[in-house]
């Protein structure tokens, strides 16, 4: 089984989940061994970096990982140049 070539080096399962040990094993093997497509932070780390993420988003908040990926999307579309003035 393939897992994700981030684990390691996550800092969700590295810091934020030390002291929850059960809630990590049941993420790493529902995201981190498997599905790892469908992570929010590796769909994150892939699509616009890894400095977009946000250190304690759960692997499975893809609607956090969607609004975090429309927000830079407004902020780096161009504009409209039909609504132009000139």
């Amino acid at each position: 089984m393939a897992k994700c070539e981030n684990l390691d080096a996550c800092p969700f399962f590295n810091d934020a989940m030390l002291h929850m040990p059960t809630t990590s094993e049941w993420l790493k093997n529902e995201f981190c061994y498997s599905n790892f497509t469908q992570c929010a932070r590796y769909r994150l780390k892939n699509e616009l970096g890894k400095e977009y993420i946000p250190r304690d988003m759960f692997p499975d908040d893809m609607q956090a990982a969607q609004r975090i990926m429309d927000s830079i999307a407004k902020q780096t579309t161009p504009p409209d140049e039909s609504a132009s003035s000139l």
